[in-house]
């Protein structure tokens, strides 16, 4: 029994580092799973109002690449033609665009033939669609927003003819799926349903003042027998305590980490770290500069009197130099005399 427990420990531990390596969230879990692809499916016909019924046609990206180690998105699958990006955020930001824009290229990238690039045939490629689940706490997020990469693009200070033109354009449809939000698409997905009513139930239970760890515990257990998900769940509880415990930590560290320190701040700081390192290094410059060149001229006036025959205790009295220091004199006098 003790080896048992012995060995739990370090896989629980593992699961627990790799959730928050990959970032995993419950969303991407349910949405990006292989063993589960009708939900996908459900998900994708609930947005674009279609009504596709064979999820093997379902292809999902493996996103576990260098991407995905840093700021990948939750979930991307490619249907017929159409290469769907889904995206699950808790934090509001207007620059998912960006991050769209450089989901898409890496992600067609993978999946052409980059020779036919350069053939004369016209190379087609999927059509990719953006969508980001946002279920954070910002109540001015409306049901559903577009945001443009265009609104992203500097145009200022630059000629009125040229500056403002572009040639790229990325749209993103950010959907509100918190509790009361986008009712009807969540009625046609019920997995999206199950997932805002597990995120709406942990909250709820953290604001009557439960740990999270408590309220993600609670909620598991409370799960109704009907969900589709419950059994998905139950049987991965552990992993998905841990993706609720921890989703996108690094993340959303570092987003606030931004709010806290301005640019002008970060500028200034490194200023003065900068100034303070030269003026460390120019005051220990100058000091070791100091002590050489007492030391040498001691060592003159050392060497004089030894040459004239003076009493080597005056010498060390007057110069005030250490015994150790007019021995090495002495060595070096008599090495250039022979």
């Amino acid at each position: 029994m003790k080896q048992r427990k012995r060995k739990k420990k370090p896989t629980a531990q593992k699961s627990m580092t790799s959730n928050r390596q990959y970032k995993d969230s419950l969303f991407r879990f349910l949405f990006g799973n292989k063993d589960h692809k009708e939900w996908t499916l459900s998900l994708f016909n609930a947005i674009n109002g279609t009504d596709y019924r064979d999820p093997e046609k379902l292809e999902l990206h493996d996103s576990n690449n260098i991407l995905f180690l840093k700021v990948q998105e939750d979930v991307v699958f490619l249907y017929g033609s159409v290469l769907s990006f889904f995206e699950h955020q808790s934090t509001w930001t207007p620059n998912m665009p960006v991050r769209m824009l450089e989901y898409a290229a890496k992600q067609i990238a993978g999946i052409i033939d980059k020779k036919a690039v350069y053939h004369t045939a016209l190379l087609k490629i999927p059509r990719p669609k953006f969508y980001v689940f946002y279920n954070g706490i910002n109540k001015e997020v409306s049901e559903n927003t577009v945001l443009k990469l265009s609104n992203n693009y500097d145009t200022n200070n630059r000629d009125e003819g040229i500056g403002k033109s572009y040639d790229l354009e990325v749209v993103v449809h950010v959907i509100n799926i918190n509790s009361g939000k986008n009712k009807a698409m969540q009625a046609r997905c019920k997995p999206l349903e199950e997932y805002t009513w597990i995120v709406s139930t942990i909250r709820r239970k953290k604001e009557q003042g439960i740990s999270l760890r408590e309220a993600i515990e609670q909620t598991i257990r409370e799960l109704p027998e009907d969900y589709v998900t419950r059994d998905c769940i139950l049987a991965e509880q552990g992993r998905i305590v841990g993706m609720l415990l921890d989703p996108e930590g690094d993340a959303r560290q570092f987003e606030n980490l931004k709010r806290k320190l301005s640019e002008e701040a970060w500028e200034e700081g490194l200023k003065k770290g900068l100034k303070k390192g030269l003026e460390k290094g120019l005051e220990k410059g100058l000091e070791k500069g100091r002590e050489e060149g007492i030391n040498k001229n001691k060592a003159d006036v050392v060497r004089a009197m030894l040459q004239e025959g003076v009493d080597e205790s005056f010498v060390l009295k007057v110069v005030k130099v250490t015994p150790g220091f007019l021995a090495s004199i002495k060595d070096e006098t008599q090495a250039k005399q022979t």
